[in-house]
């Protein structure tokens, strides 16, 4: 193309043949040959240009030639680039596919149909037919073969219960037969057999081994003894022919075997049967029997826990609930057949109400009766330094923890009140010495029952 054409000039060329038309475009050339072109104008000046070539059409890649093999039953087909050229490119439509050195293509998703292109170093395109690679030939379902349990009757069974009537199926070792409802014949019970289903397409799966069981034998009848009920247990029961390599179920559920053919779990006053299994699952089932239930034991209550004051006295009071009450006694005491006992203990005891029924089950219950000191309080007391009665002491107070103490004065002024007296008290009030003389006290030492003691204590220096 002349870029600066003016329609005003007129143009010739070097070799001739050349033509510039509207627009500046030249045309006429043979590619590869050297041209000028002369511009003149309406006054008969020229100019020339300088030489150029116009390239001859570039060469294009050869088209891409696709071969593809067929899917198998185990893979999906291939696609190869037979007249594959290193110094070419290749790209395929739609993207993804890759070309390897010897021609092999990758990437591709099975039944989608591709075109590949190829481009050499001139950037000339050439691209192939379409094709598409085949997806893997499926294979027939693996056959799912079901077993039933030999029975102490029969042979087990066996089943293909996905069984297809487009499949053939075959077995090994051979002899198997399955039939149109899937069941299979001809076995040898106790022999492991797969059986191979093939399709139309001639692809195989095979079944995982099974075995069908040879009849079963049944295990020896459950030999159930029983013991007597007492008065602290229920009675048991005893699987005596027990052997660990059966199962046992009950009727009613519930029950339990252990080691040892020891019977638990069971309701006394019921009655059961046990019925063992073997491994073979054949099963039976003992006679009935009952396990007797705890004889009744009279239930015994005594009260709450009683505290007194040495010197006084009590009276215990019992309850015996049950049926047939034969005797009770109170110990110590040895109090027969009442249900009160009045005590008056010198020291903290405990007193037992032992009953007995007509079963002769017997039971008890204890009352603990705490005995506290009569208090001997001091009147008078010396807090002269001198480490002799210088507190006011009251022997046994310790024994009195929630025990309220008041001190007063002879004006009634409140110069000492303490809870849990702790014999500490050094005749002074907010840490000052009180005077000599009498004081008086009251002392709340058991709260529960409102025992009070008042009286006076004197202060000698």
């Amino acid at each position: 193309t002349v870029t600066n054409y003016l329609s005003t000039n007129t143009y010739s060329s070097t070799p001739v043949g050349l033509s510039v038309g509207v627009g500046g475009v030249v045309t006429g050339f043979t590619c590869s040959t050297s041209y000028t072109i002369t511009a003149t104008n309406a006054a008969t000046c020229q100019s020339t240009s300088t030489s150029f070539t116009v390239a001859c059409q570039l060469a294009a890649p050869p088209v891409p030639t696709i071969t593809t093999t067929a899917a198998t039953c185990a893979a999906n087909g291939t696609a190869t680039v037979t007249n594959y050229l290193s110094t070419n490119t290749y790209s395929s439509a739609p993207v993804g596919l890759t070309v390897s050195a010897t021609g092999v293509i990758t990437g591709f998703t099975c039944g989608t149909s591709y075109t590949i292109t190829a481009t050499n170093a001139a950037t000339c395109q050439s691209t192939s037919t379409s094709f598409t690679v085949a997806c893997r030939l499926s294979s027939p379902a693996t056959p799912t073969v079901t077993t039933t349990a030999a029975t102490c009757a029969a042979n087990g069974t066996a089943t293909v219960t996905n069984y297809l009537s487009t499949n053939t199926y075959s077995s090994t070792p051979v002899g198997l037969t399955v039939s149109a409802t899937g069941v299979i014949t001809g076995f040898t019970c106790g022999t492991s057999y797969t059986i191979t289903a093939t399709n139309a397409s001639t692809c195989q799966s095979t079944s995982t081994s099974f075995t069908v069981g040879c009849q079963l034998a049944q295990p020896a009848t459950p030999t159930i003894t029983t013991t007597a009920a007492t008065c602290a247990a229920n009675g048991t029961a005893t699987v005596t022919n027990y052997l660990s390599t059966n199962t046992y179920t009950s009727t009613p559920a519930g029950l339990s075997v252990g080691v040892g053919g020891v019977v638990t779990g069971f309701t006394c006053g019921t009655s059961y049967t046990i019925t063992a299994t073997n491994a073979a699952t054949c099963q039976s089932t003992s006679t009935s029997f009952t396990v007797g239930c705890q004889l009744s034991v009279p239930i015994v209550n005594v009260g709450s826990p009683v505290t007194i004051i040495e010197g006084e006295q009590t009276v215990l009071n019992g309850v015996i609930l049950g049926n047939s009450i034969v005797s009770s006694i109170w110990t110590p005491g040895g109090v027969l057949n009442s249900l009160t006992f009045t005590v008056s203990p010198l020291v903290t005891t405990t007193f037992r109400l032992t009953a007995t029924n007509i079963n002769g089950c017997s039971s008890f219950n204890t009352v603990l009766v705490r005995v506290l000191p009569l208090l001997k309080i001091p009147n008078v007391f010396s807090p002269n330094g001198d480490n002799i009665n210088d507190k006011w002491v009251i022997p046994g107070i310790d024994k009195y923890p929630e025990s309220s103490l008041s001190i007063y004065n002879r004006y009634g002024q409140l110069v000492k009140k303490t809870v849990g007296y702790k014999n500490d008290w050094d005749g002074t009030f907010n840490g000052k010495a009180l005077p000599v003389g009498t004081y008086f006290y009251v002392l709340d030492y058991v709260q529960k029952t409102k025992k009070t003691i008042g009286g006076s204590v004197s202060i000698l220096r």
